[in-house]
């Protein structure tokens, strides 16, 4: 089965297909509509680097050139491309994704992994040399997605008729036998959020070599894209690591390339969450967290207050009046810190710290009391980071 999902947006953007060591095919649709240009060649990109980033911000400085597939009053031509490339091993998650939700970081980062973020939605995806990603870019209103998978298709099933191929209600690719039933579902959360989650599907391999797939469907894509152009063909180009620039505008392509590789677009990008913390004596706490970063802890049900941080359960958890020094000094030490295992760590150490200092070491807090559990609690989702 080949697993698929879509997410609307403006311009169009659908994440169409996931086949492991397959396919992953995604369609682009600019929102222009109208113009005086004459449309540039049409044209299949191979990109040659196996560097994710690259090949994310190559194609979304494509598809971000509006006048690129704008078409003509009357024109019976539409300007439309297709970029194929094929991935080192790396994660992809959607746009409106977790990081820290849909894969664990560490173990990326520690299998020599990529993590990275697109800028269309849907789900978490792995790559490597075995998936040949498609992406379809043309004006919103030419393209549409059946047709596109019906055009994978019959391309795969005219190439190697043993294959079963059928197109899914969801603009996917099914390789099915008869007989065989497939169920989906999610797992439940590990923490709460209004992000995205990706659905797991099952997924197969189309058993076909990598090469000669690649070069079927270079030749497919450029003969349909062909039919559609001014003078009836389009161009095959290999666009080598470094080229960009020959084919894009490279300060786009660049500034693209340093969005897509930043933290703050890979963990930062990540919708508004929280985390749910409870103590030995049942109180419960909720760690809000925004554009990867400490927002405020605060008791479950609590209201956010311009002190963020427990103001609420200071009574509760320390026994103390509510304007607690010590509270608000944790949250003074939390507020804004990255979700990094060293920032967070290095930020209850430095307040253990100077807690300490401010009083002289002749206050020591039990070791098993209320302060003591909110900070091993806070350590040990420091780890998850």
């Amino acid at each position: 089965m080949f697993g698929a999902s879509y997410h609307r947006s403006t311009p169009a953007t659908f994440n169409a297909l996931r086949l492991t060591k397959g396919l992953v095919c995604r369609y682009f649709a600019s929102t222009s509509s109208l113009s005086t240009s004459v449309p540039n060649v049409n044209r299949v990109y191979w990109l040659s680097s196996g560097n994710i980033y690259r090949n994310l911000a190559f194609e979304t400085t494509l598809f971000n050139n509006k006048l690129r597939y704008t078409i003509e009053p009357s024109s019976k031509t539409r300007p439309a491309d297709v970029v194929m490339w094929c991935s080192d091993p790396c994660v992809v998650i959607g746009r409106n994704q977790i990081a820290w939700l849909e894969t664990s970081p560490h173990e990326v980062e520690g299998r020599g992994w990529l993590l990275a973020r697109r800028m269309s939605g849907g789900g978490a995806v792995f790559h490597d040399t075995g998936n040949l990603n498609v992406s379809f870019l043309e004006s919103r209103s030419t393209l549409k997605r059946q047709e596109c998978m019906q055009f994978l298709q019959h391309t795969l099933m005219s190439k190697w008729p043993d294959l079963n191929v059928f197109v899914g209600p969801r603009h996917d690719l099914w390789l099915l036998p008869s007989g065989v039933s497939v169920e989906e579902g999610t797992k439940e959360p590990e923490i709460e959020t209004m992000a995205s989650r990706s659905v797991p599907s099952p997924v197969t391999n189309l058993r076909v070599p990598g090469n000669e797939l690649r070069t079927t469907l270079l030749q497919a894509c450029s003969k349909r894209l062909g039919a559609s152009a001014r003078d009836g063909e389009a161009e095959v180009v290999t666009v080598n690591a470094g080229e960009e620039g020959n084919w894009i505008s490279r300060k786009d392509f660049e500034a693209n390339l340093a969005t897509f590789q930043s933290w703050d677009w890979i963990y930062g990008g990540s919708p508004k969450f929280s985390i749910p913390m409870e103590t030995e004596d049942g109180t419960v706490l909720r760690l809000n967290c925004e554009k990867g970063r400490v927002v405020s802890l605060v008791r479950d049900g609590g209201a956010t207050s311009p002190i963020p941080l427990l103001q609420r359960i200071s009574s509760a958890l320390s026994r103390k009046p509510s304007s607690d020094a010590w509270l608000e000094k944790l949250n003074e030490a939390l507020a804004g810190k990255p979700l990094c295992f060293e920032a967070l760590h290095n930020a209850l150490l430095d307040f253990e710290v100077s807690v300490s200092s401010a009083t002289g070491g002749d206050d020591p807090e039990d070791p098993f009391g209320p302060k003591a559990q909110i900070i091993d609690r806070l350590r040990a989702m420091a780890t998850c980071f």
